[in-house]
């Protein structure tokens, strides 16, 4: 299985477990998008992206 499969499949379940979770994440208690929040999300993101693409690849 590739690493892009693999971050869809990861991706999927996530979007998939549930609207509240995602409008607790995404949303602050007045219900306006909170940016730290999505900012972190994404760091998080990106930062398992380089990781796994690390580990599957290798140092070049």
């Amino acid at each position: 299985m590739g690493i892009f499969e693999f971050i869809g499949e990861m991706v999927g379940s996530l979007a998939s477990s549930g609207q509240a979770f995602n409008s607790a994440l995404w949303f602050d208690k007045d219900g306006h998008i909170s940016w730290k929040k999505v900012l972190f999300v994404i760091a998080l993101v990106a930062v398992l992206v380089l990781v796994i693409h690390y580990s599957f690849k290798g140092p070049s």
